[in-house]
């Protein structure tokens, strides 16, 4: 399973990518997949980043596995403890000043994504998700 670890960096967003755009031509995988896993986990990198570490030092690692159709993604963090999947679901309808500020990112990967869960895993939060071709 093929992993890359980066530290709690907006600047290392750039080598996160790479290492997804890697595993996307090595497997040979559809633009759309590749485009999708790109979003998603930039997009929970980031919030990791910005709100579990809130500029404290730390590391993220991202772990990619493809079994036939489905890529698997696993995002570990030391990070105090969120599931990011847990909050509601932001209000599509309201209008774009009634609206609470966050969400549409994860609300995006939920989309996505096959499925989504969290664990804690004694001091690591796991962010998985399954995204099919």
């Amino acid at each position: 399973m093929p992993r890359i670890e980066i530290t709690s960096d907006l600047e290392e967003l750039p080598r996160l990518v790479d290492f997804i755009d890697g595993f996307v031509e090595e497997h040979a995988l559809p633009m759309k997949l590749g485009m999708q896993l790109q979003l998603a986990l930039e997009e929970l990198a980031t919030n990791v980043i910005q709100h579990g570490y809130g500029g404290k030092a730390g590391t993220i690692r991202l772990a990619l596995e493809r079994d036939g159709e489905t890529v698997r993604a696993v995002l570990i963090d030391r990070a105090p403890a969120y599931d990011p999947f847990a909050t509601a679901a932001p209000d599509l309808e309201a209008g774009i000043d009634e609206r609470e500020i966050g969400g549409l990112g994860v609300h995006l990967v939920r989309e996505m994504a096959e499925t989504v869960d969290y664990a804690r895993c004694g001091d690591e939060n796991h962010v998985m998700i399954a995204i099919r071709t």
